[in-house]
């Protein structure tokens, strides 16, 4: 399986090749080179950064509610903080016969800048 780091770094690759090429069609013509690397560099940060988070959002240690059929989970570290150490406690359990009671709530949003 190709791993997924090799992608990143090939896309990556690709963002430096096309702002050196003078990619970016339509632009190449007129934007000089001293605009279109620190274009293109920026451009490889940015999806470094939006690709890492996406990675992590899709492990599946990445969960926040968990029902039971006598308790229920709920997790409350986010999966970017991931590398903090598994010790730690991140997950509440609350049994059922804790809950005194439950009822739906619907919430209406007024819009104030129109």
């Amino acid at each position: 399986m190709f791993p997924v780091r090799h992608f990143f770094l090939f896309i990556t690759t690709a963002c430096f090749i096309t702002a050196d090429q003078g990619g970016f069609k339509g632009f190449g013509e007129t934007l000089p080179p001293y605009v279109l690397y620190p274009t293109g560099f920026g451009f490889g940060i940015i999806f470094l950064i939006v690709f890492t988070r996406f990675r992590k959002a899709l492990k599946p240690s990445n969960w926040v509610l968990k029902l039971g059929m006598d308790r229920v989970l709920i997790k409350y570290r986010s999966c970017l903080n991931s590398h903090l150490p598994e010790e730690d406690p991140v997950v509440v359990e609350i049994s059922f016969s804790e809950i005194q009671w439950v009822r739906k709530t619907n919430v209406a949003r007024l819009n104030l800048r129109a």
